[in-house]
């Protein structure tokens, strides 16, 4: 059973670390060499689709590695300390995202692509900037969950 526990917790966390670097790498630099129009209607499509997966793929993966912790590692063992830094840096993720990404993320989820509001660059270019330090933290996240394991 633990086993599986932490298989899921790799893949889930393996998976977000993979869909949160694509998007910052590839996809919304892909969208900046679009033209105005299609740009919006892409960013406003993704900030919809992200705004609702996200919501409850961040607290699961919060929560296997709260189980990890819990339930796997012995207290106070190599593992235990990376599946507890893990799932830390996870609740961080979760409270950075609710403060500055998020409240950007639904203004643009909610663009009228045929009138952007004059700041919508800057927008874009805010919510990239607060994707990164995202994708930093849960680079760090998923390393300390794998080091866990290794040492597990």
């Amino acid at each position: 059973m633990n086993e599986l526990l932490i298989l899921l917790a790799l893949l889930s966390a393996a998976l977000m670390v993979g869909n949160e670097f694509t998007v910052g790498a590839f996809i919304n630099p892909a969208f900046d060499r679009l033209p105005e129009q299609p740009q919006a209607y892409a960013a406003r499509e993704t900030a919809r689709v992200f705004g609702r997966v996200m919501p409850f793929w961040m607290p699961a993966n919060l929560l296997l590695n709260i189980l990890l912790v819990f339930s796997v590692a012995d207290r106070y063992s190599a593992s235990w300390w990376f599946y507890l830094t893990a799932a830390v840096l996870f609740a961080l993720v979760i409270v950075f995202s609710l403060v500055f990404p998020v409240p950007i993320n639904n203004r643009i989820a909610n663009w009228n692509p045929e009138d952007l509001p004059n700041d919508w660059r800057q927008l874009r270019r805010r919510w990239d900037k607060f994707h990164y330090v995202r994708i930093v933290l849960l680079l760090i996240a998923l390393t300390c969950l794998i080091w866990g394991t290794v040492k597990y």
